[in-house]
């Protein structure tokens, strides 16, 4: 049977990303199946993907930075941001003050593959050294929080 998935997914060897979303959402319907009891052994699970994705090239170098010297402060703080914590865009968005200490991001994050929330914390001494600039930034603009 496992064969049969495997060859079943191979039909989208052109488009990995689609073929990977299949095989994922077939060894998540047998898991359930298997968590009711209905089946005894998920043989879609484990399977290898298709898709890979090598993104050491996206790493932002001083041309880059340097292209965003007329861009809204706002926008250029949330790019230092992302750059020194690797948060993902949603983590970003949600990201509020009172998980920024002076030594750490904490995040708390829901993560559907292993169903249970987790802590995240990213810290470094440039990242503390933004934080105090962008706090006194934002309390000078009128928000709240702290830093």
């Amino acid at each position: 049977m496992r064969r049969e998935i495997i060859e079943w997914r191979d039909q989208w060897r052109g488009q990995p990303r689609t073929a990977d979303k299949a095989t994922v959402t077939m060894a998540t319907v047998l898991g359930w199946a298997v968590h009711n009891a209905l089946l005894t052994i998920n043989v879609a699970a484990g399977i290898n993907h298709l898709h890979s994705a090598d993104k050491s090239d996206k790493v932002w170098e001083p041309h880059h930075w340097e292209a965003l010297a007329g861009a809204p402060e706002h926008l250029q703080q949330a790019l230092r941001l992302a750059s020194m914590t690797g948060l993902r865009l949603g983590d970003l968005v949600r990201l509020d003050w009172a998980q920024i200490s002076d030594k750490a991001i904490i995040l708390t994050v829901n993560r559907r593959s292993i169903g249970t929330p987790y802590r995240r914390a990213k810290g470094t001494p440039l990242l503390r050294c933004w934080v105090v600039d962008a706090g006194r930034g934002f309390r000078a603009a009128g928000g709240v929080g702290r830093a």
